[in-house]
Order: C-alpha cells, then sequence, then structure tokens
C-alpha cells in the first residue's frame, strides 16, 4: 500500500474515532434570500450531492469522501440559528421513503441534508 493511501486510512481512522457521529448523507447548499427578494422555487433541481458528514465537538464537517483529508465546508453548531424539516425531495414508494431537514448559519447559507430511509 502506499504511502499516501496509509496516511488517507490513518486519518480516516482517527476521525472516525473522535467523531460523535459520522456518515454518509445527500446534501445541497443555498443562500438565504435577501430582505425583499421572493424565494428561489429549485424544486425541481436534483442537485443533491452524498456527502460523508461529520460531527465532531462543536462543528459539522461535510467532506466529498470519507477517504477526503479536508473538509469541503463546515459550520460550527454556535452559528445555527435555524434548524428543521423540509417536506421529502424525493417521493415515497411503499416502505422506502427520505428523510431531510436543514440547518441555516448565521452567514445565511442553508445547508440542506437527506436520508433514505426504509421501514423494518
Amino acid at each position: 500500500m502506499s504511502l499516501f493511501y496509509e496516511f488517507r486510512l490513518e486519518h480516516l481512522d482517527e476521525l472516525l474515532r473522535s467523531a460523535q457521529l459520522a456518515g454518509y448523507l445527500y446534501t445541497r447548499t443555498r443562500w438565504m434570500a435577501l430582505p425583499g427578494e421572493p424565494p428561489v422555487d429549485d424544486t425541481d433541481v436534483d442537485d443533491w450531492i452524498q456527502r460523508f458528514v461529520v460531527l465532531q465537538g462543536s462543528c459539522i464537517f461535510f467532506y466529498l469522501r470519507s477517504t477526503d483529508i479536508s473538509p469541503q465546508d463546515s459550520v460550527l453548531l454556535e452559528e445555527i440559528v435555524e434548524a428543521g424539516r423540509i417536506p421529502s425531495h424525493k417521493g415515497v414508494a411503499g416502505d422506502e421513503g427520505w428523510f431531510s431537514f436543514y440547518i441555516t448559519s448565521c452567514h445565511g447559507v442553508r445547508f440542506e441534508c437527506s436520508s433514505q430511509y426504509k421501514l423494518q
């Protein structure tokens, strides 16, 4: 195994050992509308990307893959000003569906997250 891959695996091992929660979610990022602007209707836009999300300490990190060394984005828990459930971006078929939620930072960035579920 190359030294590069060994380093990445060691990083992943350390990350998972210190994380309170880690796993893959489908995510997308939006800017909040400015005052007076109408909300953007993007319900027909399917730009969800599967990312590896890590809750570690007082921060949520967004990685493209679990083996990435650096996160693509992050948000401190103290910067979250709003959180809630959003209507499913995909339909429910039988015993399968999607649970979706958002968090909004004080900087006006809205992180939307979604995970597929299957009823047991």
